[in-house]
């Protein structure tokens, strides 16, 4: 008696259960777990064999205790391996199979034995090539073939006709302890539908190339009949359909035009009517795409589809998709029919790949729609440009003339005033220098009566004297005879001295006056007389707007020619030098200009308005004059100003002018 670990506890009711043994003439064997005296539990086999006399009658027994609790749990493990490892083989989805060299199937996963039909696999054995490709020898180049001869594993996909499958067969080579091949293990995948999708994707592939291909062709169709046919051409090329029919929208109705078809139509197109309304004749997938915008399929068993049911059954039709011919967002010219024989034929990603060229199509036949009109405008258009084109000829042949007689007549008055104010200013003079000489007593005593009226007469000679010499100096800008005399002075020295003239009427108002040069400037080279012309002149105007308690500035600053060019605000034209500049202005407080009359400024015998003409006496020559000095100093000039806030005047000359006489017209 062996027992690890001591006697069983209950080893006494073993004895008491088995004490029959010695009774029975054949012995007795029993197994079980018992817990030894260390609390362990062991696995006890029990065996007693009956000890017999001469007679034949049982003396005695010997009875054996074997512990094999580890050969126990050994085999429940190996037990529980093999379970685990049939369920695993069982929940494999592909078709596992386990072949001797010989080809028998040995095993086979529940998978394999469902799809070959293989129950009996438990009792008995069948040759793999009878139920994987329904023969009685292996078929040429099969896998497990030549896994069994070269000992390698091998892979091929084929198609089984015996299964109706595509299939994946990888055959792996099983070896015994002496490295020879014994049989082999097979793995078969169904890949039915991975192929599908691959051929699927191939003819996606395929479809979308020739269409992309062919739309190019369309845009260099500008026929419009041209293009119709094309379009189903196209289509009918690439698919596989029994016909194709090109659909237009009338203007006015709801009929859809047939204006073009391929394939098999057999008459089909003069038979039936098609509309986009709410009739019966727009139920069916065309009506359906043009009213919704969208693709719309249909088989020709369907109730929509009954109008057209019998002749599209004679011509061999099972189904219908219209997708609209779609352009500029939602405008549509019409619809573009398929028919086909195979009711499964329009998947999802055909459809949306007959939408895509719809679209394509449509603007290719708006386009050539556009180029039939734009040609008939163009025809009708050159006619009335050639009409008017003769028309203008003699306009321009009259405005020649007009130009000629308008330049002479403005030579004549440029004269005329330049003469007449020569011939003005001679007595003009004479009466100035005549009341000058009697206002000091030199003709004799006058009374304080005499001496008002003579010195309104002076004043307003003087005056008088200053519009004419405006008007001269313009006449002889604009005839091209006024020429600068530049010379070299100090910029400061003008500008104090125009402000000088002023003095009497500044204190006389209570206008503070004052002037700003910048530090750096000391000398420049100008015409000192026409610009102190144009300080006067702008001094003059802001003396005149400005209102009592003002205040008037005259301001001095150099810049450089990069930031001239960079002044929006008098938009310079680019002078011929790269020196510096000199800029000037003439700051008040006056009533300001508003924009609109900021622009009729500088026009000559211009005042803004009538109110401020009444008001503030002028000729507006004066800032027509400006701009014509300054203009002929090389520069610019210009305001900035807003009613109510005051104005500022300001003109850019180079700093050193050269000698220039301004061209005829200014």
């Amino acid at each position: 008696m062996v027992i690890p670990g001591g006697a069983p506890e209950d080893l006494s009711s073993l004895y008491s259960t088995h004490s029959v043994s010695v009774l029975m003439p054949g012995g007795l064997r029993g197994e079980r777990w018992f817990k030894n005296i260390n609390g362990e539990d062991r696995y006890i086999v029990f065996d007693a064999a009956p000890i017999h006399d001469s007679s034949g009658n049982v003396i005695a027994a010997i009875e054996t205790l074997q512990d094999i609790t580890e050969r126990k749990i050994a085999e429940e493990q190996l037990s529980q391996i093999t379970r685990e490892w049939v369920e695993t083989f069982n929940t494999i989805t592909d078709m596992v199979t386990i072949h001797d060299k010989d080809f028998n199937i040995l095993r086979a996963n529940k998978a394999a034995q469902k799809i070959l039909g293989l129950p009996f696999l438990e009792v008995t054995r069948a040759k793999c090539f009878e139920y994987f490709h329904g023969m009685g020898c292996p078929p040429e180049g099969c896998p497990s073939c030549q896994c069994l001869v070269s000992g390698k594993p091998s892979v091929a996909e084929v198609f089984e006709p015996h299964l109706k499958m595509h299939i994946e067969i990888q055959a792996i080579p099983r070896f015994d302890s002496n490295n020879q091949v014994v049989g082999l293990i097979h793995v078969v995948r169904d890949i039915t539908e991975r192929k599908k999708s691959e051929e699927a994707l191939a003819s996606y592939s395929r479809e979308l190339t020739e269409l992309n291909t062919a739309s190019n062709t369309l845009m260099l169709i500008t026929n419009l009949g041209d293009i119709y046919q094309e379009v189903c051409n196209i289509i009918y090329s690439v698919f596989d359909l029994k016909m194709v029919w090109l659909g237009i929208v009338e203007e006015g109705n709801f009929q859809v035009k047939p204006v073009a078809y391929a394939g098999h139509e057999d008459g089909y197109l003069s038979l039936i009517r098609v509309t986009w309304d709410d009739s019966p004749t727009s139920l069916g997938p065309t009506g359906t795409a043009i009213k919704t915008r969208k693709p719309a399929k249909m088989a020709i068993n369907e109730p929509a589809f009954a109008i057209w049911k019998a002749e599209a059954q004679k011509r061999g039709y099972s189904e219908s998709v219209s997708v609209p011919l779609v352009y500029a967002r939602d405008k549509c010219l019409g619809a573009l029919n398929f028919y086909s024989d195979n009711p499964d034929y329009y998947t999802p990603d055909r459809i949306k790949l007959c939408q895509i060229f719809a679209n394509q199509a449509a603007i290719a036949i708006e386009n050539a729609r556009l180029i039939e009109e734009l040609e008939s405008k163009v025809i009708e258009r050159t006619k009335e440009l050639e009409d008017a084109n003769r028309e203008l000829q003699s306009l321009n042949r009259e405005l020649v003339v007009r130009r000629e007689e308008a330049d002479a007549a403005s030579s004549s008055k440029t004269d005329f005033l330049a003469n007449m104010s020569h011939e003005l200013r001679t007595p003009l003079n004479s009466i100035l220098g005549f009341s000058e000489i009697m206002l000091q007593g030199m003709a004799g005593p006058l009374t304080e009566k005499q001496k008002e009226f003579l010195t309104d007469i002076s004043t307003s000679g003087n005056h008088l004297l200053s519009l004419i010499t405006d008007i001269l100096d313009l006449a002889k800008i604009e005839a091209g005879k006024l020429e600068l005399e530049p010379r070299t002075f100090v910029l400061r020295d003008i500008i104090e001295s125009s402000l000088s003239m002023f003095k009497e009427k500044a204190m006389k108002h209570g206008i503070k006056a004052g002037s700003d040069i910048d530090g750096t400037i000391t000398e420049i080279t100008a015409d000192e007389r026409k610009l102190k012309q144009v300080l006067v002149n702008l001094l003059s105007n802001a003396f005149k707007f400005t209102p009592d308690g003002g205040s008037i500035r005259v301001a001095a600053r150099k810049i450089g020619s990069s930031e001239v060019w960079k002044d929006e605000v008098s938009a310079l034209p680019r002078f011929r030098t790269d020196g510096n500049f000199i800029e000037i202005s003439v700051s008040d407080t006056g009533i300001g200009i508003s924009k609109d009359h900021q622009k009729k400024l500088f026009r000559p015998f211009h005042q803004i308005e009538t109110s401020l003409t009444r008001k503030y006496a002028g000729t507006g020559l004066g800032l027509s004059l400006c701009r014509r000095l300054v203009e002929l100093h090389g520069g610019r000039i210009w305001v900035e100003s807003e009613p109510g806030k005051g104005s500022r005047f300001a003109f850019v000359i180079p700093e050193k002018v050269r000698k220039l006489r301004m061209k005829q017209g200014g």
